[in-house]
């Protein structure tokens, strides 16, 4: 279904590398599909749905700058390659 997404689509994946449920891996055969127009971060230490909690910062400046991307008339992630960033935070 990925495939289907137009190149002038911008598509955003955020994963967690330790999610047992939607695997690395598979964030990453998305991210080939759709390289030309998407970005792909990948957060150390995140579980399934645990992307904000686990890194606020990296969460918050990868989604804004996106949207910055896209608002100011760009794809918002043409040719961005996966991004492994971070440290993980919190209490």
């Amino acid at each position: 279904a990925i495939r289907g997404i137009p190149d002038d689509v911008p598509v955003l994946i955020l994963a967690g590398d330790a999610d047992r449920l939607a695997r690395v891996d598979e964030a990453q055969a998305m991210f080939r599909a759709v390289a030309s127009h998407g970005k792909l971060t990948l957060f150390p230490g995140a579980g399934h749905g645990d992307l904000f909690g686990s890194n606020l910062d990296l969460y918050t400046r990868t989604v804004l700058e996106f949207c910055r991307r896209i608002s100011a008339g760009g794809s918002g992630a043409k040719g961005q390659e996966a991004v492994v960033s971070g440290e993980k935070q919190g209490p």
